[in-house]
């Protein structure tokens, strides 16, 4: 019955969506027109829009610390952004939802949300906060230094991932009507490098969680590599049109179980380390993360414009910064 109860699930999720699966194509290009076609696609963009979810859960079992019970805590963090971009005329405009809830064997779930919106024009960022005031950021540089290079082209960015990765088409889908091809992208060191630094914020805020330090005191985690390469899991799915090279949708999970510890503490009001002769064990820990990234209004007209009450706003202009001289490519 369960089982059953699944297949209808993916089945409802498939018609909702609009996504119809199928097999390798094999009429696919080879992989280096793909990354070819994807690279000259994405340099030629004028305008786009793109929907991004962010989903996190942490959940620990933690053990008894100080002669406390076992508790267990679940830690759950949302981000829903929508981004509309127009980078010949050097305008973006971005709606962030953020939601967060932290729920602890025997007491209530406590949770928050908040909303910002961004504006990006030319060299001007205005920024309303969830008080409804605007901030105006100036930036010294010109718009055009800005923008240079695809700096805000995140079609770009995913473009170049693809490009500068190793590839594999591993299907064909029609999504809303657009015949796209299914391809993963292998994991580089640099996801995992994320990983790890992911893995030991987490471990922070559940020693945070469990130990309940005051503000001056700041508990440090400590995690196992071993550990994580080995209950880990990374995965990177991208669909471009068959008949743009585009991106209509993007996907990258990950996953792991670790057993953090806590080595010591951070005293910030006397800069001080102290390292204790014994390590804390927090308890079991699992982080499961997925980013859902949907692309569509490519090359559509689109029109950007702040609301008078942000352009009225004083601009607030910081000093610039002289960027370090760069050393020649090899």
């Amino acid at each position: 019955m369960k089982r059953l109860f699944l297949v209808l699930m993916i089945a409802v999720a498939l018609a909702v969506c609009g996504c119809t699966e199928k097999g390798p194509s094999g009429n696919a290009p080879s992989i280096g027109d793909l990354k070819a076609n994807a690279l000259s696609a994405a340099n030629n963009l004028s305008t786009y829009s793109l929907t991004s979810l962010v989903n996190e859960t942490l959940k620990l079992k933690a053990k008894g610390l100080n002669a406390t019970p076992e508790k267990v805590i679940t830690i759950s963090n949302g981000v829903e952004a929508k981004l509309a971009m127009n980078l010949t005329s050097f305008m973006a405009h971005a709606s962030v939802t953020t939601s967060n809830s932290t729920e602890v064997s025997g007491s209530p779930a406590m949770g928050s949300s908040s909303e910002i919106d961004v504006y990006q024009i030319g060299n001007s960022t205005y920024v309303k906060d969830e008080s409804g005031k605007w901030t105006h950021l100036m930036d010294p540089r010109s718009a055009e230094e800005l923008w240079a290079h695809g700096s805000n082209n995140q079609v770009l960015n995913l473009a170049e991932g693809i490009n500068s990765s190793q590839i594999e088409v591993v299907g064909s889908e029609k999504i809303n009507g657009e015949d796209t091809y299914r391809l993963m992208i292998t994991p580089v060191k640099d996801d995992y490098s994320i990983r790890d630094n992911i893995a030991l914020e987490e471990a922070g805020k559940a020693a945070d969680i469990l130990t309940r330090p005051p503000e001056n005191i700041i508990p440090i985690p400590s995690i196992n590599g071993t550990e994580l390469n080995k209950t880990g899991k990374v995965e990177k799915l991208v669909w471009i049109s068959q008949k743009t090279y585009l991106p209509v949708r993007y996907q990258s999970s990950m996953s792991f179980n670790m057993t953090p510890l806590i080595v010591g503490f951070s005293d910030i009001e006397a800069n001080r380390t102290v390292q204790f002769n014994q390590s804390v064990s927090l308890g079991e820990m699992s982080v499961n993360m997925v980013t859902a990234d949907q692309y569509s209004g490519f090359d559509l007209p689109l029109v950007i414009a702040p609301p008078d009450e942000a352009l009225k706003t004083a601009p607030i202009v910081p000093s610039p910064i002289e960027a370090a001289p760069q050393a020649s490519a090899p």
